[in-house]
């Protein structure tokens, strides 16, 4: 549950989230998180996603989609079959 709520966080505000290659992601939410191997890999992430705005746009709307999919009356029409 809590895992949950730390992985809705950063979403709602579309931000692109990484994370350590090992953490578990919810299937729902694979493209909303970057992944990073070691230290060196997060270092150049995070440069490029500071220096590369269009990068940045992308990750984001990537992020603000995949979120919205999971709207109240979607998942009230699952529980609902």
């Amino acid at each position: 549950m809590l895992a949950a709520i730390r992985e809705r966080f950063p979403l709602k505000y579309s931000k692109p989230t990484l994370v350590p290659s090992e953490y578990n992601v919810a299937k729902e939410f694979e493209d909303c998180f970057i992944k990073y191997e070691n230290s060196s890999k997060l270092t150049s992430l995070i440069v490029e996603f500071s220096t590369n705005q269009s990068k940045m746009a992308k990750q984001k709307k990537i992020t603000y989609d995949s979120i919205n999919k999971y709207t109240l009356s979607y998942l009230q029409s699952i529980f609902k079959k």
